[in-house]
């Protein structure tokens, strides 16, 4: 079994758009999925095996900090970096605990921020390019594919 690789950074390749929206929860990491709420804060994907607009927590840059620094929202001021990548931008995403992710196979949303393996009926966002296993905080790199900058309809 492969070993994660240690990242040090979300933007592997990114040719995207950066925006900043307010912590809406606390532990926000470097690599997860995440929304904007109506009141424009920043929480974690909360839909497993949907897509929605594809936007990756990237590490504060400002702040000092590292891949492995969360956001906090306890401050009320703590302003996340968000990635919204094209199809073909290869992140560091966050992959969920006990997942194995398969090079070449399709990630989706595991509806708590991280990733999991897309099965049948799953919207693929990514594909990883690299086996690993989550373990705690373990990115994985990955390809941004073009379903992923579909926006997902209000419900």
């Amino acid at each position: 079994m492969a070993t994660a690789r240690a990242h040090n950074k979300i933007q592997l390749i990114f040719r995207g758009r950066i925006e900043e929206a307010y912590s809406g929860e606390t532990n926000l990491l470097p690599g997860m999925l995440a929304y904007i709420e109506s009141n424009g804060t920043v929480k974690s994907h909360d839909r497993a095996g949907t897509g929605g607009e594809c936007m990756i927590v990237d590490m504060d840059l400002k702040g000092g900090k590292t891949v492995d620094d969360a956001y906090d929202a306890t401050a009320g001021d703590d302003l996340v970096q968000l990635l919204l990548p094209l199809p073909g931008d290869v992140l560091a995403v966050l992959i969920a605990n006990g997942t194995t992710t398969v090079a070449y196979d399709g990630l989706t949303s595991n509806g708590d921020g991280t990733f999991k393996n897309a099965t049948d009926g799953d919207q693929q966002m990514f594909i990883a390019m690299e086996v690993v296993t989550g373990d705690g905080v373990t990115l994985c790199k990955a390809r941004c594919i073009p379903t992923c900058t579909k926006t997902e309809e209000s419900t």
